[in-house]
């Protein structure tokens, strides 16, 4: 099993927090959306909690779930 360091962890989705770009439409503008085209990694930034995921770039850039913000465009 990989080694997994928490910390780096932590301060690597930390910093995807000033970055987001999109939305979550499933939910409301609050929660926030940020791609990262070098890992291939989604990070969903809401009020409570931040998260990433391994996610298709072809997938996030056609913004049926993750647009920009409403006057963004």
């Amino acid at each position: 099993m990989p080694e997994r360091d928490i910390d780096k962890l932590a301060k690597y989705l930390g910093s995807r927090r000033d970055r987001a770009t999109h939305y979550d439409k499933r939910y409301s503008v609050t929660t926030k959306a940020a791609y990262d085209q070098s890992k291939g990694v989604l990070v969903i930034i809401e009020p409570h909690r931040i998260h990433a995921y391994h996610f298709p770039e072809a997938d996030f850039m056609d913004e049926k779930r993750y647009p920009p913000p409403p006057g963004d465009r």
